[in-house]
């Protein structure tokens, strides 16, 4: 009862924090996606033409399909995020009086498979707007749609990558007291 006193009284910084945290995690969410774009296209070029072209190039190559691409992708990565922060915490409150202190692993659990389904889900996307010259928004609907007949390897792959990911985060944070989180937690 004195926990939601304080938070009424504060919902002012707390509604402050929340936005500040969401426009942090969109800003780092873009220029991650900035990177992905960039490095698809180098690689692209230089495994069809052997073209050496540079970085910066690369990034802005396409910069009007870059543009789109990345605010569809930090729109998934956004919602994605709050659904899976909503989710996990109704199944902490909830699961605390079942489970215990059993409750926490579970969210964990559930959070890295939540988060590899999203990953394989927009996994064909990035190729497919490069190398198929797609459109974007095309691309993203297809994407679930091509992954079909090797659903199990890719989620399989994409659930030891954000295992490991998950791993670096949290080792990350006890090392530095939480401040890596800024840096890993948009992946």
């Amino acid at each position: 009862a004195d926990c939601f006193k304080v938070l009424m009284q504060e919902r002012g910084a707390i509604a402050l924090a929340l936005c500040g945290t969401i426009l942090i995690f969109c800003i780092f969410s873009y220029l991650v996606g900035l990177a992905d774009f960039g490095s698809a296209y180098l690689v692209n070029d230089y495994m069809t033409s052997l073209t050496k072209s540079s970085y910066m190039t690369s990034i802005f190559k396409d910069f009007k399909r870059n543009l789109l691409y990345n605010l569809i992708y930090v729109a998934i990565n956004l919602s994605a995020f709050i659904l899976f922060a909503v989710f996990c915490g109704l199944m902490f409150v909830y699961g605390i009086k079942v489970l215990s202190i059993f409750v926490f692993p579970l969210v964990v659990v559930v959070y890295v498979m939540a988060k590899a389904l999203k990953r394989t889900w927009v996994s064909q996307a990035l190729p497919d707007v490069i190398i198929g010259k797609n459109k974007v928004v095309s691309a993203y609907s297809n994407s679930a749609k091509k992954t079909k007949g090797h659903f199990g390897k890719s989620y399989t792959t994409y659930l030891v990558a954000t295992l490991v990911n998950f791993y670096v985060q949290i080792s990350g944070a006890i090392v530095t007291f939480g401040a890596s989180l800024i840096f890993t937690l948009p992946f």
